[in-house]
């Protein structure tokens, strides 16, 4: 009997958190001067979610922020504390629990959050600008439409947020900030993170920090090569889905009408285009009926495509990491040289002064033989040549002009890469 009066006299609100105190809240339920919970369920101020957070009157705003820095002060664990629209200008929150609490449209302008425990927050919407979150702890937060212009977020924790669509400022302090993968990329939204990543890298482009710049370019473009081979296979299984519905007949049908009708509407100096046009159209219901082909090699074809598509960006992302990673370029060009240099070694016979018969490096000893490759390798990927070495096979000779050619594109993409690491972008 005692424990069920207990039970109504406290706050049932049960906690989800991994690192929950606590299964349920325990704040009692009704405070001298609360109103009385209106939800079905016994719960404290801060869980209720009819009670208004969000008055008017000045001094009941001045009440709420007060009674909450003191809930702060007094290291209550605030767990999906509902403080929807609630005005908290200049609150002094710092270190507190606010684990997936609803803050959205809330305003926290210049309020103190520094270590505040935001994980799961809804804080969408709000008003943060000139609010201090340094070391805050906002994983997989709603940020999206947040204020964030003038925020301090040096050392904030960010991984999983939401953002778009996000605003920042040259205001913004987020040198230190630990971004992570951002909610968008995580739930696959590729066009919204390519927006997050590009407003972040113009963002450390304004203020100067160019090197965390280069970073959020090669997200964003990783981003827009993921939207657009996803746009690819969406447009070729539209289309497909197209050539499927129509005969051959209706295609060419179509296609002639199209050009009568643009004739019709054409002056008479754009007739000879008409008939060119009628000519392309008909050539095109040709292709229309070749084309009308099962739908199994249809989904072959645009596999293949999109195949292509991920190979040619993955080389571009790979290679050379979209123009801003130099490195991976340069270990390419390592990669190629020692690879090549193997295989002058073990499989390509080597001709030359003190070689009276085309014969393997290896016959000359490990290090001996090892220099040979090596140079043969450097002169053939540099294209200086190979002095008094040359191979002594026609294959030997065909890998090694390849070689020479792979040289000069890497060496090219190497160039480009380190020249557009260091141009400061506007």
């Amino acid at each position: 009997m005692a424990k069920q009066q207990e039970e109504q006299q406290t706050c049932q609100y049960r906690f989800s958190h991994p690192n929950r105190p606590r299964e349920i809240c325990g704040l009692p339920a009704n405070l001298p001067g609360d109103p009385p919970c209106q939800c079905g369920t016994r719960h404290c101020f801060w869980h209720c979610l009819k009670i208004d957070k969000a008055p008017e009157d000045e001094n009941e705003q001045e009440e709420i922020r007060s009674r909450l820095q003191r809930a702060v002060n007094e290291r209550q664990y605030l767990e999906g504390a509902w403080l929807s629209g609630a005005h908290l200008e200049r609150a002094q929150l710092a270190e507190a629990h606010f684990e997936e609490a609803v803050l959205r449209a809330s305003c926290l302008k210049d309020a103190d959050l520094c270590g505040a425990h935001l994980e799961g927050a809804q804080l969408d919407r709000a008003e943060l600008r000139e609010a201090r979150l340094v070391d805050a702890h906002l994983k997989k937060a709603n940020l999206m439409a947040a204020r964030l212009q003038g925020t301090e977020l040096d050392g904030a924790r960010l991984d999983g947020a939401l953002f778009h669509p996000i605003r920042l400022s040259e205001g913004t302090s987020c040198s230190w900030a630990e971004w992570g993968v951002c909610g968008e990329e995580r739930l696959r939204n590729w066009g919204k993170a390519w927006y997050v990543y590009r407003e972040i890298k113009k963002h450390y482009d304004a203020v100067g920090n160019y090197k965390r710049g280069n970073d959020f370019y090669f997200r964003e473009m990783r981003m827009y090569h993921k939207l657009l081979a996803s746009q690819q296979w969406m447009e070729g299984a539209y289309r497909a889905r197209q050539r499927l519905s129509r005969s051959p007949e209706q295609a060419l049908n179509d296609a002639v009408m199209e050009a009568y009708v643009a004739s019709l509407s054409s002056k008479t100096s754009r007739r000879l285009a008409a008939v060119r046009k009628i000519w392309r159209f008909a050539k095109k219901g040709v292709v229309a009926a070749w084309a009308h082909i099962s739908s199994a090699s249809l989904k072959f074809i645009m596999f293949v495509g999109w195949l292509l598509t991920h190979v040619i960006w993955g080389l571009h992302r790979f290679v050379w990491g979209y123009g801003v990673r130099p490195a991976r370029t340069f270990g390419w060009m390592i990669a190629a040289i020692l690879c090549f240099a193997l295989k002058f070694f073990s499989s390509w016979p080597v001709a030359g002064l003190d070689l009276k018969e085309p014969s393997l490096c290896s016959s000359l000893g490990w290090w001996k033989g090892m220099q040979l490759a090596l140079t043969m390798s450097l002169g053939a990927f540099t294209s200086v040549g190979h002095s008094a070495y040359q191979p002594g096979t026609a294959a030997g000779q065909f890998w090694s002009g390849f070689e020479g050619l792979l040289g000069m594109l890497l060496a090219a993409a190497f160039l480009v890469a380190l020249a557009t690491k260091y141009v400061r972008r506007g």
